[in-house]
């Protein structure tokens, strides 16, 4: 195995990729770099190692990569795209447009959604029908319009009121799921309870635990308890310890739980139920392979559709139980769509985002204080934990000056 670390980023709006080199030792005479014939690949060579990895876009053809010498141990350049593809990627890549992962479009009569863990199917058969839900903000806009249609002056806007929300385009009404017919998001299938293969756990609300002990002092820990049977304050004056229970003020919303493994999948609202994406396994037909999508790739689409609508590119992503050591992961968009490639990543190129992130304490004060550039993302605690695993783990891929940017860690989210 070569200790020689690659890493390639195509900057597209300057046609461009840049390539940071890590070598064992520093620059000598033996310390080559080459393109290979199709020039799709780069090549570096140095003290008996090579290393290989695959760009993310051709370089232009008739230009050869040349390093100055140097007492270094990173090696760091830019190779021009050739300009067929540049105008291709260009024409071809929407930086803000979510991919479509999952859509009503892309689902058949014949779509069988089956759970991730034990396959058994969790819609039932009789659903035939997929429709994609609209624009999160689609219900404002329709009030908007509503209320600013001419009208007459004798007329208090009452009635327009009572209107839209019998027509079901007012603010105050909302899309439901019918029988048979299955509606779609970005990140969730919206169906009835009653056509799914489901059971629908106990309501519960958060709990925070404080405990003090002279040894250890103050700790809190979060856990998701019955409302119905909250525990009491335990005192222990002999080993001088004290446990207090502390309601949180918001309610964890009821698990929707498959029949067969038991494995929570989605929530429950009234006769609803909220499937989410990640924990499911689709089949166009019979005869197709079943296909899936990660938690991660369904994120990052939620967070471009949201870019999308909401013209921000800063985020507050919280789990649905608060963590002990921070309570959400704030992040900023920096570069919604790019491709890369690197020898530590089997799979090069990858498709990603560029986003710089930082984990918060009191989220809430930080979306009061900036409600006009911040939105908010709550997401369950497993897909939290793993997301945020996940870009911590993509900050180690990244050449280690490229890893901070002032109070910011630099992470990928693939797309």
């Amino acid at each position: 195995m070569t200790d020689i670390i690659i890493y390639a980023e195509l900057l597209l709006n300057i046609r461009q990729i840049t390539v940071v080199a890590s070598l064992p030792s520093t620059y000598n005479n033996t310390t080559l770099v080459t393109l290979s014939e199709d020039r799709q690949s780069l090549s570096v060579a140095h003290d008996g190692q090579r290393s290989t990895v695959k760009l993310p876009a051709p370089v232009r053809p008739g230009f050869n990569p040349t390093i100055a010498p140097g007492s270094t141990k990173t090696l760091s350049f830019r190779l021009p795209i050739a300009d067929d593809i540049a105008n291709s990627l260009s024409s071809r890549d929407n930086t803000r447009e979510p991919r479509s992962l999952g859509s009503a479009a892309s689902m058949e009569p014949r779509t069988r959604v089956a759970c991730r863990f034990c396959q058994m199917l969790l819609v039932k058969e009789q659903v035939k029908s997929w429709k994609d839900l609209p624009s999160e903000n689609w219900a404002e806009m329709m009030d908007f319009w509503h209320c600013h249609k001419p009208d007459s002056h004798d007329d208090d806007g009452s009635a327009h009121k009572q209107d839209g929300v019998r027509k079901g385009y007012g603010a105050a009404s909302s899309i439901r799921p019918t029988s048979g017919v299955g509606l779609v998001d970005v990140t969730s299938f919206h169906l009835l309870q009653l056509d799914c293969n489901i059971t629908v756990g106990k309501d519960a609300v958060l709990l925070k635990v404080a405990s003090w002990q002279q040894e250890g002092g103050l700790s809190f820990i979060t856990m998701v308890w019955s409302p119905i049977q909250l525990p009491e304050t335990k005192k222990e004056s002999a080993r001088n310890r004290c446990t207090l229970f502390i309601m949180d003020t918001r309610k964890y919303q009821t698990p929707v739980i498959c029949a067969s493994c038991n494995h929570s999948v989605g929530v429950a609202s009234d006769t609803d139920a909220r499937i989410y994406k990640w924990n499911t396994r689709l089949q166009s037909n019979p005869l197709s392979e079943w296909e899936s999508h990660s938690a991660q790739k369904l994120v990052s689409a939620q967070l471009l559709a949201m870019i999308e609508s909401q013209g921000i590119q800063k985020f507050v992503i919280q789990s649905e139980i608060p963590g002990d050591d921070f309570d959400a992961l704030l992040v900023w968009i920096f570069t919604p769509n790019m491709y890369f490639s690197s020898t530590l990543v089997p799979q090069s190129p990858k498709q990603v985002m560029k986003l710089y992130y930082k984990t918060v304490h009191n989220p809430e004060e930080l979306l009061e204080q900036q409600s006009l550039k911040i939105d908010e993302l709550q997401i369950p605690t497993e897909v939290f934990q793993d997301l945020y695993s996940d870009i911590k783990s993509s900050t180690q891929l990244l050449p280690t000056p490229a890893r901070k940017f002032q109070e910011w860690a630099v992470g990928l989210l693939e797309r």
